[in-house]
């Protein structure tokens, strides 16, 4: 589920203008390579349970999860969430996105020690090819005797919405205050 997080609301005399966060934590699809463990399978990485895991199987195994996100439209920025535990010798992590100008993986991340962390999407990264895609590479190993997972992903992306005509804009909306002084629609 996408949920948007209005950040700046302009009502301007040729309609509405509207910054927001998106937080899409539901890839459109993704792939897995590598051999995972047995019970902490690569699916575990994209159920949307943050408490669920995917591990690399134990000892010395290489695991990749591929996921891909459609691109909103006028998405101006991104950021990746990243949340895994990459602890123990000869253990590994890193994350990766696809830049369309250059056809190359850029490094976002290497070597997280385990939690939430974020990084910021180069704008390569955004130029989402013929399909408008955001592809994210996850590249972990397992160590001897400890193994590294990957708990879950979420892209928060910056986007500007321009709408001419103001009565359509709201009309299949329910807009909703979060308590905190946000004001968020579910799409």
């Amino acid at each position: 589920m996408k949920k948007i997080i209005i950040g700046l609301l302009l009502v301007l005399s040729v309609g509405i203008v509207l910054a927001a966060i998106v937080e899409d934590d539901t890839e459109d699809s993704y792939t897995c390579e590598g051999n995972f463990h047995v019970t902490h399978v690569c699916e575990n990485s994209v159920d949307e349970n943050f408490a669920t895991q995917a591990c690399a199987l134990l000892p010395s195994n290489e695991v990749k999860v591929f996921e891909n996100y459609t691109i909103p439209s006028g998405t101006v920025d991104a950021n990746w969430t990243v949340t895994a535990l990459y602890q123990g010798s000869g253990v590994f992590g890193n994350g990766s996105c696809w830049n369309y100008t250059s056809s190359l993986w850029i490094e976002l991340y290497n070597g997280l020690n385990g939690g939430v962390d974020n990084f910021t999407v180069p704008s390569g990264c955004l130029d989402g090819g013929d399909d408008n895609t955001l592809r994210l590479l996850n590249r972990y190993n397992s160590g001897s005797s400890q193994s590294a997972c990957y708990f879950e992903g979420k892209i928060l992306w910056d986007v500007l919405f321009v709408s001419t005509q103001q009565t359509s804009f709201y009309s299949n909306r329910k807009l909703n205050f979060n308590g905190n002084g946000g004001l968020y629609f579910y799409v």
